[in-house]
């Protein structure tokens, strides 16, 4: 099976502590190919810098996305920032959610599932026939 990525899900599997780390380390281990859209490591070093944590080990981190062989990282099209306006701008919802969208173009366009943790995320999916990762 394969999957893309949402950053919810890498920032779940990099803490030990949070409340679905085993469960997306189990079901990132039975993946075959994992699919980070570049704006997912974008997200992921905002979010782990906003947590303060040290710049060697964000950098450590997205290098550890880099190394692992099942981890391709995508690149983000012209047309995936197109689509994701144009939902933004049909749905009326907060530009804050670019990148959800972008990440939702590119498993739109590459017909693979979205595995995620988001609620309005996985609404749009179903909306628009994008397969989830349950």
């Amino acid at each position: 099976m394969e999957c893309i990525v949402d950053t919810n899900v890498l920032v779940y599997e990099t803490f030990e502590d949070s409340e679905f780390h085993e469960e997306v380390v189990k079901k990132l281990s039975e993946m075959e190919l994992i699919y980070v859209p570049g704006v997912v490591i974008l997200e992921l070093t905002i979010i782990l810098k906003r947590l303060k944590y040290d710049s060697s080990i964000i950098l450590d981190k997205i290098r550890e996305i880099f190394n692992r062989n099942r981890y391709v990282v995508l690149d983000i099209y012209v047309d995936d920032i197109i689509f994701a306006i144009d939902i933004l701008s049909r749905h009326g919802k907060n530009v804050s959610s670019l990148n959800d969208k972008i990440v939702l173009s590119v498993a739109k366009r590459l017909g693979k599932p979205i595995y995620t943790y988001d609620k309005d995320l996985k609404r749009q999916c179903k909306r628009l026939g994008v397969p989830i990762i349950e």
